[in-house]
């Protein structure tokens, strides 16, 4: 079974609270089972140092229309840290994610949070298929991950079995 995690935080790349903690455990956890013949990760890059963690930029760029606007995403592709090398983790590179926090800074939510985690949703489902990965399961985590369900159910893999947690209700 092939198995797709889409977060907007995911350890060691980036961590605000337990939602990194877990979208990092529970795919280690799952390909530790034996459960995903390929488990792959899916977050932003943000300011992640990728030399630190031994990720390499795919030549292949990821063309992502997002309403009326046509994004490029690069990806960084290797392994998440602490899983033998059985869970792959992709970061999806874009200036809308290099910011100094992840969601706000002085107390404000960054006002283009819409965009810039639909581009995580529509990104980590182009990505999937441009890069070859055929999920079975979609497990989207948190609001920001959530539109990944809704695309995939509308015609991106329509035949994919999704799951959806929240971890932060607030």
């Amino acid at each position: 079974m092939n198995i797709l995690h889409v977060s907007s935080e995911v350890a060691p790349f980036a961590k605000t609270g337990g939602l990194a903690d877990v979208a990092s455990a529970l795919p280690r956890a799952i390909a530790g089972l034996g459960h995903g013949d390929r488990v792959v990760v899916v977050t932003p890059r943000y300011r992640t140092d990728v030399e630190a963690y031994g990720l390499e930029r795919l030549s292949v760029p990821i063309p992502v229309a997002l309403g009326r606007r046509n994004y490029e995403l690069t990806v960084w592709s290797g392994r998440l840290p602490g899983t033998g090398g059985a869970v792959e983790a992709w970061l999806l590179d874009h200036p809308l994610y290099d910011r100094p926090h992840l969601y706000q800074e002085n107390g404000q939510d960054y006002p283009d949070n819409g965009d810039r985690f639909g581009l995580l949703c529509r990104g980590a489902l182009t990505a999937a298929k441009v890069l070859g990965f055929v999920p079975q399961v979609i497990h989207a985590h948190d609001w920001q991950a959530a539109l990944t369900l809704l695309w995939a159910r509308g015609g991106a893999a329509p035949e994919t079995r999704t799951l959806m947690t929240i971890h932060n209700i607030a």
